[in-house]
Parts: C-alpha cells; sequence; structure tokens
C-alpha cells in the first residue's frame, strides 16, 4: 500500500463495553510518498456468523463475511447484474449448453500459499454434494451430471466434474440449466483446499481458508469480525483491515455512523430515514426490494401440517395495513414471493388484505372453529422486527388465535427450526441474483437445503425443473409465475412485505459497486481518495 496519498483511519476498541467503542483518527497528509498509517473499513453485521463455512449455513451472515474471505470460479457483477471471472478467466459453454469449459487464472493460490488448481474445484464442489458435509446447497450443483447419484452416495465422484489439466476443467450438465453460470456465483460454491478441511474438519467453520480478497485475522464471537488483505490475491484489496461489528438493528449503528465509528450501517431503522436523508444526502444510500419479510411453517408438524390452517393465518393480516404501520414508501406490501424488481412480478394479481370470514370459514373446516382446539402458538421472531411480531400477534387474535413471541437472533431461529423446536417462524428472503429461481427452488423445492418449512409438492418440483432447463424467457417466466401461484395456496411461506434496502455509507469511500444488498458489497475494491 505504499506509494498512495489517502487519509488514514485507524480503530481503537474498548474490551470493556459490549458494543465497540472506536476511535477514529483522520489524518490528511500533505505530500506525495509519505505513508500512512493503516486503512480500516468499520462495517455492521447484525447478527453474528455461527460458522464462516459456507458450504454448512444458509446464513446471509455466514456468506456475506465468506463472500470476501472465499473465491469462487465466478462471481456476481455487482454493477450490471450478470456474471463476471474470478477464479476462471474464460469459459466456453457448448451449442447445446449443456458443456462447460473454463480456464483458471495463472498464478491464483490459497491463503496458506498453495497454487490452485483444476482439482481443487472438483473437491470443493464434490464436498457441497457429498451426503457426509450436510450441505444446504445441494441443489446449487445438483444439475451437473453424476451429481444425484454421488450424493445418494450411488457414485464415489461426481462423473461430471472432469479435470483437463492444472488450468482447465469441463463441467457437463444432466441437463440445460439457465441459472448455471449465476448459481456458481452464490456462496456454497467456492474454492476450499482440501488439506485444510482434512486437517481442522468441522473446525474449518472457525479457522476458514479461501483464496478471497481478505483472510481471516480475528474473531471474537458475538462481538466481531476482523479480516486484513490477502497481498497475492489477483485484485489485492485497498483497505488494509476490514473489522464486521456484530450490531442487532436498532440506533446503535446510526449512532456509531454518526460519530465516525461505523463507515457503513447497513440498517437505519425507518422513523430515522427522511430525518437522515436531509442529513446525509451524499452517504445514505437506497436499493430497490429484491427481498421479503414475513413468517413461514413446519408444514410436517401439526397444527401447521394442515394447508387451511396456514391459509387461515395467511388471510387473517392486512398486509396493506401492515406496510402502512411500518412505514411508507419504504416497505410495500407483499403481494406474492418474487419481489417487485425481480422477472415475473405480479403487483396486481394477488391479495393483500385480509379476509376474516374466509380465514374462520378455514379455520372451521380444519377443525378449530374460532380457534377451539388450537394450543398457544409460539412464534420465533427476530430481534429488531418486534412492531411486525405485535401486529401479527393481534391480527391473529382477531380469528381466536393465542400466540406468544419469543426474541431470537436470525441464526438461532434457522437453527429452531431445522432442530424442530420452532414450526412458527419469522423469515426474510432475499436471491443472490435477480432471477425467479432463486426466490423459489431454494425454499420450496422438496430436495433443496434451505427448504426449511419442509414443504413438499410434486407439482412445483416440476415446474421449477423445467423452468431452469427452459430457454425460452416467457415460458421460463410463466412456469415460475405457475409455481408461484400454488405455493401461495398452500402457504408454507407468507410474505408480508418487501422493503428498500437504506443504509449508510460514508461518503469518503469511492468505488464500492452497490449490487444487491449492503451487506455484499465488495469492500475490497473501495479506496479513500
Amino acid at each position: 500500500m505504499t506509494g498512495r496519498c489517502r487519509n488514514a483511519v485507524t480503530g481503537a476498541f474498548s474490551s470493556v463495553a459490549f458494543l465497540p467503542t472506536v476511535a477514529i483518527l483522520l489524518l490528511v497528509l500533505a505530500g506525495c510518498g509519505q505513508e500512512a498509517g493503516p486503512v480500516v473499513f468499520n462495517a455492521q453485521l447484525r447478527s453474528s456468523p455461527s460458522t464462516l463455512d459456507p458450504a454448512t449455513t444458509t446464513s446471509i451472515y455466514t456468506l456475506a463475511v465468506g463472500d470476501r474471505i472465499f473465491d469462487g470460479v465466478v462471481k456476481l457483477n455487482r454493477e450490471n447484474g450478470g456474471v463476471a471471472p474470478n477464479l476462471a478467466e474464460s469459459w466456453e459453454i457448448s451449442d447445446d449448453g449443456l458443456v462447460y469449459t473454463f480456464k483458471l487464472r495463472d498464478g491464483i493460490r490459497f491463503h496458506n500459499g498453495r497454487p490452485i488448481t483444476a482439482a481443487d474445484v472438483k473437491y470443493s464442489w464434490e464436498r457441497v454434494l457429498a451426503p457426509e458435509t450436510a450441505s444446504p446447497h445441494v441443489y446449487l450443483l445438483e444439475m451437473i451430471e453424476g451429481a444425484t447419484a454421488f450424493h445418494a452416495g450411488d457414485a464415489d465422484a461426481v462423473s461430471g466434474i472432469r479435470p483437463l489439466d492444472d488450468q482447465r476443467f469441463e463441467v457437463r450438465l444432466a441437463e440445460r440449466d439457465e441459472t448455471f453460470l449465476y448459481l456458481l456465483a452464490i456462496g456454497a460454491t467456492v474454492i476450499v483446499p482440501r488439506e485444510a478441511i482434512e486437517e481442522l474438519g468441522p473446525r474449518f467453520g472457525q479457522a476458514p481458508v479461501g483464496s478471497g480478497p481478505f483472510r481471516l485475522a480475528r474473531w471474537a464471537r458475538d462481538f466481531r469480525i476482523e479480516l486484513e488483505p490477502f497481498a497475492e490475491h489477483y485484485e489485492p484489496p485497498a483497505v488494509d483491515r476490514l473489522i464486521y461489528h456484530v450490531l442487532p438493528e436498532g440506533e446503535e449503528s446510526v449512532r456509531l455512523f454518526e460519530t465516525g465509528d461505523l463507515d457503513l450501517a447497513v440498517h437505519v431503522p425507518p422513523h430515522r430515514q427522511d430525518d437522515l436523508r436531509q442529513r446525509y444526502a451524499t452517504s445514505l444510500r437506497e436499493l430497490p426490494s429484491f427481498g421479503w419479510g414475513g413468517f413461514g411453517f413446519r408444514c410436517d408438524q401439526p397444527p401447521f401440517d394442515d394447508a387451511r390452517v396456514r391459509q387461515a393465518i395467511r388471510l387473517a393480516i392486512d398486509r396493506l395495513a401492515l406496510a402502512d404501520a411500518l412505514g411508507q414508501p419504504r416497505h410495500t406490501a407483499a403481494f406474492g414471493i418474487i419481489p417487485p424488481a425481480v422477472p415475473g412480478h405480479e403487483p396486481t394479481t394477488r391479495e393483500a388484505g385480509a379476509d376474516l370470514e374466509r380465514s374462520r370459514a378455514l379455520l372451521a373446516k380444519a377443525g378449530y372453529p374460532n380457534g377451539d382446539g388450537l394450543p398457544l402458538l409460539l412464534y420465533a421472531n427476530r430481534h429488531g422486527n418486534e412492531a411486525v411480531g405485535e401486529l401479527i400477534a393481534a391480527a391473529l387474535a382477531e380469528i381466536g388465535l393465542r400466540v406468544r413471541i419469543e426474541l431470537h437472533s436470525f441464526q438461532t431461529i434457522v437453527d429452531g427450526v431445522e432442530s424442530g423446536r420452532f414450526n412458527f417462524f419469522y423469515l426474510g428472503w432475499t436471491g443472490g441474483f435477480p432471477d425467479p429461481d432463486v426466490y423459489l427452488r431454494p425454499i420450496v423445492h422438496s430436495r433443496s437445503g434451505p427448504n426449511i418449512s419442509r414443504y413438499s409438492n410434486p407439482e412445483v418440483d416440476a415446474w421449477l425443473d423445467a423452468a431452469r432447463a427452459e430457454g425460452d424467457p416467457e415460458r421460463r417466466t410463466a412456469l415460475y409465475q405457475q409455481a408461484e401461484q400454488r405455493v401461495l395456496e398452500d402457504a408454507p411461506y407468507v410474505a408480508l412485505y418487501h422493503w428498500d434496502e437504506v443504509f449508510l455509507l460514508h461518503e469518503r469511500w469511492k468505488g464500492i459497486p452497490l449490487g444487491l444488498r449492503p451487506e455484499y458489497l465488495e469492500i475490497e475494491r473501495a479506496f479513500l481518495p
């Protein structure tokens, strides 16, 4: 980092307070050729990951930090929504769309110094598919020839992944898949070194070794994660230290931004947005809605194994009124699962208001007239989402349902749903790229790991499988809309609202493409002018 004139930001942290108090010192250098102190970027992380291994978790916070530590074969272009080279500098696709031939960059290395080869790609993807890994991301690679047999334990290797030499490898798909390259840009398909996995085993998630622009320097669980630059990366970062501070949603992140202790506050409370827009016009940023917030059910556990109960709860909630209560225009009522900024969204054909008459009728048909016979429902709500939880409980009281709310971190909720502890739970979902497939398949396909509701419908599976292979955009969109309509009828999840991502990014930082959401900012590209 020598030979550049820049501002220096150094951080000192208190070990006494629960939340970090960061002292920021800005040094403006008068002349070039002098070396400033280390450039530190301080970012908010809304929840602490339980692991930093992207292959074994669906946590957005793990994947966001992992996006800096690991590299995949390709990556998303945050500026135009396409796919860009990453570890692979180029690729070719056969005329039938079934064979992809990739060429790795020269000189790429893991953080442990070892060169990356095509054999590492095969190992990393087979690790995700291996049954013993129990990865929730098998769906990202299941279209590769031989992947299903390998995952089932019926083959020793994935036949469709074939290294040609150290730098080139071939991937053969079992069927055409229009999303394949995009899926390779999502966190779980990153490339990892076999020796680190074999040495560390389950501890790899606590001491990850990747090839990304940053590597792990220090992890104080539930407090902060510090990353340092990887100098041998093909595009070394312009930042000397990247520090994630674990700060739940609320006023504290805004306060720390205002005192200069945070460069990126990823959540701005709705009631503060208009004021902050006036005060920080060049720092307050907004991204369109690529996600939804709402709740889900474990469809294999009573009483939610009855779709009539799930539908009755859905119909009891006035999502238009809820969006108004949360604050317009930053929140809008969700008419479906596909968000407004994603192809296939249908804003005019879905109901969003409450229908208490239909709701009560469905409960009665399910054997619970006026809620009689239903136990007290436990709703696992996320910290920072208290207002929504209270609105849900009040709405369900109108149809005779009693709800007790527990507040947890997002990761605790996911873990509790998967273990069976929670069967009525908060869920927010944002896709890795603006395509309807990643808003439906991961959470509703019966073979998908992130489908924590355990929802299963063979017709939905068939429509989603057909859509992936469909090359005609109109027919492809129609298949996703057909699948979405059936999912809305079965109600394994209830999307309540979409939101605009409103966050604070200090104006002094330049060069960062915004992408889909602030957690995924490519901070390695940030620089101080």
